[in-house]
């Protein structure tokens, strides 16, 4: 996920994960950090259809170049494994929950989700990631968002399967 550039000098970049991470291993060094795998790409199907799916992947440039999806949203070469590890974390979280492995989980994960809307990137966003793994969950899920801005990605996919 680190390998993951919006863009150049874009606000959501690699040193936001690395300086997170160096703060919890400074401050809270007990706390377990687990490795994440990627998410099968058909749990992506719970979220977005398979033509979205494969626009971003099509997307993708290579050799160290940027394509832009939108204006906020960009990709670099690593960007779209980088995505299936974000939403694979996240499912990777809510199943160590509800497996009882543990009674808390915090994913650091990039690119972030909440703003990928049924078929739609933005807001540096490509796939819902707490949308996608409350629906791995199995139970009704309450996601919270306490961005400085709503998740108009997640509220548009709830509004759309909230009866599937």
């Amino acid at each position: 996920m680190a390998r993951h550039e919006n863009m150049p000098n874009h606000p959501e970049c690699p040193a936001r994960l690395h300086n997170i991470m160096a703060m919890i291993k400074r401050d809270f060094p007990d706390i377990p950090i687990e490795d994440v795998f990627p998410i099968a790409e058909e749990n992506l199907l719970l979220a977005h259809p398979q033509s979205y799916i494969d626009h971003i992947l099509d997307s993708a440039p290579y050799d160290d170049e940027w394509s832009m999806i939108d204006a906020d949203t960009g990709m670099n070469e690593y960007s779209y494994h980088a995505a299936l590890l974000s939403a694979g974390a996240s499912v990777q979280a809510v199943q160590a929950v509800m497996n009882g492995d543990t009674q808390t989980a915090l994913t650091l994960s990039r690119p972030p989700g909440h703003h990928a809307e049924y078929d739609t990137a933005m807001g540096f966003c490509f796939f819902a990631n707490a949308f996608i793994a409350a629906r791995t969950s199995g139970v009704k899920t309450l996601i919270i968002d306490f961005d400085v801005h709503h998740g108009n990605g997640t509220e548009d996919l709830v509004k759309r399967r909230v009866n599937n």
